[in-house]
């Protein structure tokens, strides 16, 4: 059982890695940081890529945001990234309505409605990668 985990892991790894450089040749993209196991998980998987990323951090109002801020900007200090807190921009009613229609109309994720505005401080013409949008589907494919 425990060869087969890693094999898996090795695998998963490899995909990530493979992803991510073919994404930096081409561009320099975003990825989002956070106190997370799912941002320790691919900071680990990517360490060839890291200098080809900037990463961010978005200062939503609540405290796992306001944790967020804080130990990102540690690992980034600690590890060297290029890092960014975004702050926190109060979402328009366009802002929801752009959300309902790009989710299908999902409301089970304030976070994320609320954070629209936040993030589109971002440039609009590079990739940004947020680790939970990372599915073993996905992976898998």
């Amino acid at each position: 059982m425990h060869n087969r985990r890693e094999k898996i892991l090795d695998q998963v790894t490899d995909v990530l890695r493979g992803t991510f450089d073919a994404i930096c040749r081409e561009q320099r993209p975003y990825m989002a940081l956070t106190s997370g196991r799912d941002s320790r998980m691919m900071l680990s998987c990517l360490r060839t890529s890291l200098g080809r990323l900037d990463f961010f951090t978005a200062r939503l109002p609540d405290t796992v945001a306001s944790d967020d801020c804080e130990v990102a900007a540690w690992i980034a200090r600690r590890a060297g990234l290029s890092h960014q807190v975004l702050e926190y921009l109060e979402p328009t009613p366009q802002d929801l309505e752009l959300w309902l229609y790009r989710t299908g109309c999902c409301v089970g994720e304030p976070r994320g409605w609320r954070g629209i505005r936040t993030w589109n401080q971002l440039a609009s013409d590079r990739h940004t990668w947020r680790a939970s949008r990372l599915t073993p589907v996905l992976l898998l494919e």
